[in-house]
């Protein structure tokens, strides 16, 4: 990937940092308020044309969705501040914490490590591959790397830091 221009790894790194706290922070708990704010608003048509790697009509219309979708939770703070609403924070927990089955787990190694497991060989296999690499793990020993908000921020970190290793990163199967 060395062959791609500078603004092609910008784009990367932008959409791996605005993305990774919104899989990585609960919205009621976590500490990304300003990036929830932030996308709530947006002038969706000026940042669906400024969006990295797709088209404006399309940007714009899932970010319109995400904005709408925040909506809620701005009315129910102060000014227009961020406050999560129920609805916003039952729909993370539900999706990515539980208590129960989640509809989407969060980690790659469930769905393609040959056990379905959390932790399983296709995590080690991405920590060995960060080890090889010289990338130092940034969460917490709870959370296993191949959680889909830490491969973003790894994803952008690695086009900032280390493009030469981004290709390879982007077709691994973990």
């Amino acid at each position: 990937m060395t062959d791609l221009d500078a603004a092609t790894f910008e784009g990367v790194a932008f959409l791996g940092n605005t993305l990774a706290p919104f899989f990585l922070q609960d919205p009621r708990t976590g500490s990304a308020e300003a990036e929830f704010a932030a996308v709530a608003a947006l002038d969706v048509q000026a940042a669906g044309a400024e969006w990295p790697f797709v088209g404006e009509e399309e940007a714009a219309r899932c970010l319109g969705m995400m904005v709408e979708g925040l909506a809620p939770s701005c009315a129910a703070g102060e000014n227009g501040a961020f406050a999560a609403d129920d609805d916003l924070t039952w729909e993370y927990r539900r999706l990515f914490i539980g208590p129960g089955a989640k509809p989407a787990p969060p980690w790659g190694s469930v769905y393609t490590d040959r056990e379905c497991v959390v932790f399983g060989a296709t995590t080690l296999e991405l920590r060995a591959w960060m080890r090889e690499h010289g990338v130092a793990r940034t969460a917490d020993e709870k959370t296993p790397e191949d959680h889909i908000g830490l491969m973003l921020a790894l994803m952008a970190w690695l086009a900032q830091n280390q493009p030469t290793d981004l290709g390879e990163f982007l077709s691994l199967r973990f």
